[in-house]
């Protein structure tokens, strides 16, 4: 038994290892910033058109805008649509619109049933568009300066159909810094080399800054395919891979920022809302065992013998767990240090992981109990009833 034991822990701290060589081959295939336009591959600028689904983002879609019409080496437009807000995104997007020729806002006020709200503004900002490129963009991004077109020449030099970018984060604040990057993780871990590129099977995308070929997404039938899908990018990824055409994302963090959530409650939810969109029961269910054995137990395991050898134990097995706990640890925070800096998170809450770990294996564990139960799940105002990971009515209760 206690061989089988010490089998797995090193079975675990290769599997940490093992996460090396993927992250060098992320970091190699990162979209960096373009200047200039002698490195987009058309011979004039590619027409942009850029759709901002915003739905209560007062707080946000003044900044979106001003960056997003700060592009150099595209023409654009910005399609802003302000989906039943009830704050001021209407009106701030309006003065946006009177100040920029480029940007038009459409005032949405009804959703259809069966309609997941963000899909459905997003279709609706895509049937206006003009452009050869349809860039889907959350009103918390903030772009650099050639982000566009850095992401329109990689997505031609890859031959991508469909490409989105993982963004710098921009986390404020202690819970958020200390939860997002192993909420993150946790799809990363998932997805495995499907989140940088797929054709043919199961895909992934962020719809953050979610770039596709305009005919291309009216040739899978775009977001009315995926109405359903509780999170519309994975689904939309899918739904183009499966039809045949290339799928891909890559690191962006020198184009992209991004502050996911604001406060606790939001990145709970948030995240939740997420993994029940986006994972299997199974990989909820190996999340929370990889979070359990593969991140504490060694925490626990070289405390436990530390304590052991400090009262003078003098058996075979503990020094030897001892070893093998140091081992896990050293491959657990030298894999963490460099995931951790790709999105330029703050590494000093590393310090923290036992508590990170406890904090993500709550929300993984509510939305593993989500996924295999009929759940409600309500953002941005919007309740609907979900199941398997779709919606199956919106919740007016």
């Amino acid at each position: 038994m206690l061989c089988a034991a010490y089998a797995v822990q090193w079975t675990l701290i290769v599997a940490w290892l093992v996460f090396h060589p993927r992250i060098s081959d992320a970091q190699r295939r990162a979209c960096l910033p373009i200047y200039g336009n002698a490195a987009i591959s058309a011979p004039s600028e590619p027409f942009v058109s850029i759709v901002i689904p915003s739905r209560n983002e007062a707080r946000n879609i003044a900044d979106c805008v001003e960056t997003a019409l700060a592009q150099r080496g595209v023409a654009l437009e910005v399609i802003i649509v302000n989906d039943r807000s009830t704050d001021d995104t209407g009106a701030i997007a309006e003065r946006a619109a009177a100040r920029d020729a480029r940007c038009r806002v459409i005032h949405n006020q009804m959703l259809p049933h069966g309609w997941m709200g963000k899909s459905h503004a997003c279709s609706l900002g895509a049937r206006q568009a003009r452009g050869e490129w349809l860039l889907f963009l959350d009103a918390d991004v903030r772009l650099s300066e050639t982000a566009v077109a850095s992401a329109v020449s990689y997505a031609q030099r890859e031959r991508l159909d469909a490409f989105s970018l993982w963004p710098r984060d921009g986390s404020v604040g202690f819970w958020e810094k200390l939860l997002v990057p192993l909420c993150g993780a946790m799809i990363v871990l998932c997805y495995g080399r499907a989140a940088l590129r797929s054709r043919g099977r199961r895909a992934f995308a962020n719809g953050q800054f979610l770039l596709l070929q305009r005919t291309i997404y009216d040739a899978f039938g775009g977001h009315a395919r995926v109405r359903t899908a509780l999170i519309e990018d994975v689904a939309l990824a899918t739904a183009a891979a499966a039809d045949g055409f290339e799928v891909g994302s890559s690191l962006g963090v020198e184009l992209v920022r991004v502050r996911m959530y604001g406060g606790l409650r939001e990145v709970v939810r948030g995240w939740r809302r997420i993994y029940v969109g986006v994972l299997r029961p199974a990989e909820l269910a190996g999340c929370l065992l990889w979070l359990l054995i593969g991140s504490l137990a060694p925490m626990v395991v070289a405390a436990i013998c530390a304590a052991r050898l400090n009262g003078g134990a003098r058996d075979a097995w503990t020094p030897a767990w001892m070893i093998g706990a140091a081992a896990h640890l050293f491959a657990l925070f030298s894999v963490s240090v460099r995931f951790f800096g790709m999105p330029k998170c703050d590494r000093r809450y590393l310090l923290l992981y036992p508590l990170s770990v406890l904090g993500v294996m709550v929300i993984v564990a509510a939305a593993l109990w989500a996924r295999l139960t009929p759940a409600r799940v309500s953002w941005r105002g919007d309740a609907y009833r979900v199941h398997g990971g779709s919606i199956q009515a919106r919740d007016t209760t």
